[in-house]
């Protein structure tokens, strides 16, 4: 083969990473605009607004784990409203890990939700990845288990002000949560708010069962207050 020959060769290979590179980029951005549509029309259906995008809201959450972690944080499809006393916030996020070749960009929806009663002590639970939280406990981390309930111990890594997640997290708050046992949900709370998500993007026709989630948890923590 000839120094031509080779030359051409390697700029067939260069024009063809190129081209993929761009219908790479073109079609992400068909899918990102077609997704905003679906949400768009979602949030209009269910009577909530929409904003393409909101970062204050980063910022306003910022004492939740989640909106805590990497960098180039930014919002995308976010719908903000109302069922009865129930502020809801639905929004696409995402951030980076690493740098360079390591470098890793999370996508996830996560909902909000406001409910005037709810008390909740500040706590963050997820599931439980065995090895890797077992090294976790050896240098350190904190993990809230339970004597009493070693399935929902073995299920879940749960942190927060101990002696209030004790008291909240009691049998039937415990029972309800292993619904999710195996999954991947992440559920946080402060106070009267309190953030879920899948660690994942979902789909439009996802959101009625994240929304029946939130009512069963609040269900949950308002008769463990009542009882």
């Amino acid at each position: 083969m000839t120094d031509t020959q080779v030359f051409i060769l390697i700029g067939g290979f260069v024009a063809f990473g190129i081209i993929m590179v761009i219908v790479a980029i073109v079609t992400s951005i068909k899918k990102e605009k077609q997704r905003k549509q679906e949400w768009g029309l979602v949030a209009k259906d269910i009577g909530f607004d929409f904003a393409e995008s909101n970062n204050s809201l980063i910022f306003r959450y910022n004492f939740f784990k989640s909106f805590d972690t990497g960098s180039s944080r930014k919002t995308k499809n976010v719908m903000t409203g109302k069922n009865g006393s129930i502020d809801i916030t639905i929004m696409d996020y995402q951030y980076t890990t690493g740098s360079g070749k390591n470098k890793t960009t999370h996508q996830q929806t996560i909902c909000i939700f406001e409910k005037e009663g709810l008390g909740l002590p500040r706590c963050y639970l997820r599931m439980q990845i065995a090895f890797f939280d077992f090294l976790g406990k050896i240098f350190g981390g904190q993990d809230i288990d339970f004597v009493e309930d070693p399935e929902f111990s073995k299920s879940f890594v749960l942190q927060g002000e101990e002696k209030e997640v004790r008291r909240v997290f009691n049998d039937k708050v415990r029972e309800g949560f292993l619904d999710y046992k195996g999954k991947n949900f992440i559920f946080e709370g402060n106070n009267d708010r309190f953030l879920i998500h899948k660690g994942k993007r979902v789909k439009p026709d996802e959101l009625m069962i994240i929304l029946e989630d939130a009512y069963k948890i609040i269900d949950l923590f308002l008769k463990n207050k009542q009882a």
